[in-house]
């Protein structure tokens, strides 16, 4: 990276953690049981020397609109250092005990 460009680019991380801390905080006083943060973290590629993002930095948000059907949506910085966001639907019909659930997800 241009060393004229690294502060820049500090400054967006800086915004962009900024960001999140603001929103987890704002969420913390309103979920209910059925709601759920999750936080990215980290992936590994088998192509190590093609300079790929392993550090993907992401927040997600899940309700259950039933106890079988949950909805999730999140943003993560994705392995070639752009934002991603999706959102899912999941059908989960199977309690398998102890929080874990199996069944379908489908979304974009």
């Amino acid at each position: 990276m241009s060393p004229v460009l690294a502060p820049i680019q500090g400054m967006r991380v800086e915004k962009i953690k900024a960001s999140l801390t603001g929103m987890l905080i704002c969420l913390c006083g309103h979920v209910h049981a059925a709601d759920f943060l999750s936080f990215g973290g980290v992936s590994r590629h088998f192509e190590c020397d093609l300079g790929y993002n392993e550090t993907n930095y992401g927040i997600g948000y899940e309700r259950d609109w039933r106890d079988d059907i949950p909805f999730s949506g999140s943003v993560y910085k994705n392995s070639i250092r752009r934002a991603t966001f999706y959102f899912l639907g999941n059908y989960h019909p199977l309690e398998l005990g102890a929080g874990f659930r199996a069944g379908l997800s489908g979304g974009s």
